[in-house]
């Protein structure tokens, strides 16, 4: 493990909790810690472990506001993981008067979710993660980074109110779209069909109608030489559009990547269309908040029935029109203050936990 030091000098206020979606979502690790009760040792013994397997930082509160980092082997060799934004979010807590007195240590996982093949870490020692799958009921969940590096996207919310007013609904094209990169669990290989993004791209060139349904894949220079060339024949890729450009459509969909698409689902559903949301294995902090058929509308895995949802939004123009005003509204509340003051109040029940 490399220590890191990042303290920061600012206060920081208990804020007002205006959302309850990290209280929510970590209902059941909190839970299970209240019961099971962790020592100190568990941490570091957890860390030495994995620490040249998998992105992650030891996270230790030393009362007083100060804090402090240790960073994965890992992590510091590949220069990822998003420890410069993980620091930011725990500088700013560590300075809550309601830590000032705590003291103890957790992990924080900087892939860019908690892998199903790693959960039985969630059970050793508390591990705070960006995502998970909906299954699992010890790994507890914070904000991503992007949220967080984006202030809570303070830009793009005052960038979609303006792009919204430009483009009102009746003026917004019937059409499902997407872009999106091509990211996903086997896009490298053969196994890229498995993708959820595979999935809508190629059920979109069955349909064969982009009026209907447009969706392509854009960035895929990180793949190997053979799938790029592979993915560009059968015709599933296109340029990157514009932020601004989404907001031409009334339905736009979220799907996967190697995870929860972090970014992409939080400003769509900001963006006064209609979310399409595929089924997904995995969850953030809020989607235990979002509700089918009142904040988006759901899709299947297998977006078999992708034709049919179109026909029935367009039928019920109405009806899709009040699920992206709910949407919109729903995401409103969401925002960095409320995020701030949950991940203080899940680190209060997390070092209550702890013994020794």
């Amino acid at each position: 493990m490399i220590e890191v030091d990042e303290q920061q000098d600012d206060s920081q206020t208990p804020l007002i909790l205006e959302d309850d979606s990290l209280i929510v979502c970590n209902e059941a690790p909190t839970r299970f810690w209240a019961h099971s009760r962790y020592k100190e040792e568990a941490v570091h013994k957890l860390s030495a472990e994995i620490n040249n397997e998998w992105m992650f930082a030891m996270v230790t509160l030393h009362g007083g506001g100060k804090i402090s980092f240790s960073v994965s082997q890992k992590t510091w060799a590949r220069h990822e993981g998003h420890y410069p934004v993980v620091m930011q979010l725990f500088n700013a807590v560590a300075k809550d008067p309601r830590l000032a007195n705590l003291r103890g240590s957790f992990v924080v996982w900087l892939e860019d979710g908690m892998w199903e093949w790693c959960q039985s870490y969630s059970r050793r020692a508390p591990i705070l993660s960006f995502g998970r799958s909906i299954a699992d009921s010890t790994t507890f969940l914070i904000p991503d980074p992007a949220f967080i590096g984006a202030l809570g996207y303070a830009l793009e919310r005052k960038q979609s109110e303006r792009f919204a007013s430009r483009v009102p609904w009746q003026q917004r094209r019937s059409t499902i779209f997407w872009r999106g990169a091509a990211t996903g669990i086997g896009i490298e290989g053969p196994e890229w069909l498995h993708t959820a993004r595979a999935k809508l791209v190629l059920a979109a060139r069955a349909i064969g109608d982009p009026l209907l349904v447009d969706a392509k894949l854009t960035r895929i220079q990180h793949l190997p030489q053979h799938q790029i060339l592979n993915l560009a024949q059968q015709g599933l890729v296109h340029d990157e559009v514009p932020f601004e450009d989404f907001f031409k459509y009334k339905y736009l969909v979220d799907a996967d990547g190697y995870h929860c698409a972090w970014k992409s689902l939080f400003l769509k559903l900001m963006m006064g269309s209609v979310v399409l949301k595929i089924d997904s294995p995995f969850e953030q902090w809020y989607h235990r908040n979002l509700m089918p058929w009142r904040h988006y509308i759901p899709v299947s895995r297998d977006v078999k029935e992708l034709q049919e949802v179109h026909e029935w939004i367009v039928a019920h123009d109405k009806e899709a029109r009040a699920i992206a005003q709910a949407g919109g509204e729903f995401i409103s509340r969401v925002n960095l203050e409320s995020a701030l003051d949950g991940v203080v109040m899940m680190i209060e029940n997390i070092l209550a936990a702890r013994v020794g």
